[in-house]
């Protein structure tokens, strides 16, 4: 299904559905159809007379009246509004699961991919980058490119101090600073890397808490340098005393209003397996991304702050 739809104009709703299985016994109903997708009344209408949204889930009808064996989507959401997007990713995971049908589905949108996907493959200029399954590709990509691509907004350069292959873990240094990460075979003392960290994985440490040990090797002080409102919630940019390069958190926004707001400084950590090393110079780890992704934000409400 391509990103138009391909409907006929001049064709109700019911005759686009039913273009794909003229003279043919489809496997469902009209009505079977009309039911899954929300399309009920509407079958007399032309395209013309109907919602984006209600256009997109005819043309997955029309699609899937044939009984594909796998449904090819080419950015199916582009052309539509946040809130009917949140509703089509609904229908279709229910496709997926009512159907058991085997779905690619091509999207430069992070959200789309996250969720709908399963198996996450990141391409660029027609090449993969890395694939795998969601959650590991957006937690540790495989490059700096691929990292970019995924949406990981902090990426910055560190060297090697310690490598304690016992304990599975690895210091390295960050302007000035020790930070703890995951233990990598291919590293060693010495070897300038770049860390990367998502920004919802940099953990707000509320006051008079009890710290747990895990996010003690990784605790900052930090200065609010500015707030973003979006629709999922907070983006805070954070500024530190030790180096001049900024981080990008994300918050949700019962925790910013309730903990964060008007405040000019706080603290934060991220888990040591939280943070992805990548040696620099090596196949995975070098280069940069493009300003454009290839595979897969956006909306937002700037706070003044301060």
């Amino acid at each position: 299904m391509s990103q138009n739809y391909s409907l006929f104009p001049h064709l109700s709703v019911r005759e686009n559905i039913l273009f794909g299985v003229k003279g043919k016994n489809p496997l469902f109903t009209l009505e079977e159809m009309l039911g899954w997708l929300r399309l009920t009344g509407l079958e007399n209408r032309r395209v013309q007379q109907i919602s984006g949204g209600q256009q997109q889930r005819v043309a997955l009808a029309r699609a899937l009246m044939t009984g594909p064996s796998l449904l090819l989507l080419d950015e199916p959401f582009s052309a539509l509004d946040a809130l009917v997007r949140n509703k089509l990713r609904g229908d279709l995971l229910r496709i997926h699961r009512r159907f058991r049908l085997p779905i690619i589905f091509v999207t430069h949108n992070l959200e789309d991919a996250l969720a709908v996907g399963d198996y996450i493959i990141v391409l660029h200029e027609g090449k993969i980058l890395q694939g795998g399954e969601k959650n590991l590709v957006f937690a540790r990509p495989n490059s700096v490119q691929t990292a970019k691509l995924v949406g990981m907004k902090n990426i910055l350069p560190a060297r090697v101090l310690q490598v304690d292959e016992a304990g599975r873990k690895i210091l390295v240094d960050w302007d000035g600073k020790s930070l703890e990460g995951p233990w990598l075979p291919e590293l060693e003392p010495g070897q300038r890397v770049v860390f990367g960290v998502r920004g919802e994985h940099i953990l707000l440490i509320r006051p008079g808490r009890e710290l747990k040990e895990q996010l003690k090797p990784n605790l900052f002080s930090a200065r609010i340098e500015d707030v973003v409102r979006d629709w999922m919630g907070y983006r805070l940019i954070l500024t530190f005393d030790h180096t001049r390069r900024k981080m990008e958190m994300l918050l949700p926004s019962h925790v910013y209003e309730r903990y964060v707001d008007g405040k000019s400084t706080i603290t934060v950590s991220f888990k040591p397996h939280s943070l992805c090393l990548l040696a620099v110079g090596s196949q995975n780890g070098g280069g940069t991304a493009p300003g454009s992704a290839s595979t897969f934000f956006q909306g937002e409400h700037r706070i003044k702050h301060g």
